[in-house]
């Protein structure tokens, strides 16, 4: 993607792209960040384990400890996230936000909530 911008950047300011070479590598170098993309994206998968959800996108992998999360919301910000839909939960872990996009949204909020609950209960001081 570096390249491509370098490469768009440097026809821009020189006026290259007006050439048949010039026009060629910018569509070439369009086309393979176009490739890249969905590499990046897709599968996009959330699996809520035992401990922790696992948010697969693409060759990307977290793991989220439920005991991390401090909160989920609902949003729809135009924010950049691991989820290519505007309706998004927005999984709070320390002063960052996870954006996911299940299908079912309200079914997966609350059967994470429910794990995140559990994981505080079972994580909080025991008095005796």
């Amino acid at each position: 993607m570096a390249a491509t911008i370098a490469i768009v950047g440097y026809a821009v300011w020189t006026g290259w792209s007006a050439s048949v070479l010039g026009n060629a590598l910018l569509t070439l170098s369009f086309l393979a960040v176009l490739a890249t993309v969905p590499g990046l994206m897709w599968p996009c998968v959330y699996t809520l384990t035992q401990d922790a959800l696992i948010v697969r996108a693409g060759l990307r992998s977290i793991r989220v400890p439920y005991g991390e999360i401090r909160r989920i919301e609902p949003t729809r910000t135009l924010v950049a996230g691991l989820s290519l839909s505007m309706n998004r939960l927005a999984i709070r872990v320390g002063y960052d936000d996870i954006l996911v996009s299940p299908r079912d949204l309200a079914g997966f909020q609350a059967a994470l909530q429910q794990r995140v609950d559990a994981a505080r209960v079972q994580d909080a001081p025991h008095s005796g």
